[in-house]
């Protein structure tokens, strides 16, 4: 299977599931107790329309990507919702002025990254934009999360040198 026919599927099975709330809530509540562990950083996402909101079960403060350019993104400081703006592509993001994270992440950090799928190798298929991909070297030694449907775990389609791997896999039937 090749990436473009892996995000084909993986957009059906996503659509499936986020209208199943109760695999939702039990996907969020292993998430809520997978992070609730202690690191010394937190950064996740902001939900974009089909993807599950992880940002809603994560304890604040938490870093957020804030958009530069249509290649590069940051990560900043958000103390709660309040302090969150529309940026490029209309996602919510910290303000310019919130503290940035330093970089490298290390193996304390907590990152949870959004992913459509991730396959056997645990490498992670994005939406196709790279952001992360792009920020591979600075991310990798962090404690990477994705949440996905049980049907994604393990989707056949091709890692390439830049994929990110994951750490860890949380699913409506636990932590993988």
């Amino acid at each position: 299977m090749t990436k473009t026919s892996a995000r084909q599927t993986a957009r059906t099975v996503w659509a499936q599931f986020l209208d199943n709330q109760a695999a939702v809530g039990q996907a969020l509540a292993h998430f809520e107790t997978y992070t609730a562990k202690s690191f010394d950083r937190r950064a996740a996402y902001c939900p974009m329309s089909g993807e599950i909101d992880a940002l809603s079960r994560i304890q604040w403060p938490v870093y957020l990507p804030r958009t530069l350019s249509s290649t590069q993104m940051e990560f900043r400081e958000a103390r709660g919702h309040a302090e969150l703006t529309p940026g490029r592509y209309g996602i919510f993001e910290p303000g310019p002025d919130s503290p940035i994270f330093r970089l490298p992440f290390t193996a304390q950090d907590l990152l949870v990254v959004p992913a459509l799928a991730v396959n056997k190798g645990r490498f992670r298929l994005g939406k196709g934009g790279g952001y992360y991909d792009r920020m591979r070297a600075q991310i990798q030694e962090a404690v990477i999360v994705v949440i996905l449907p049980d049907a994604l775990l393990e989707l056949d389609f091709p890692a390439e040198d830049h994929d990110l791997k994951v750490s860890a896999v949380i699913t409506e039937s636990g932590v993988r």
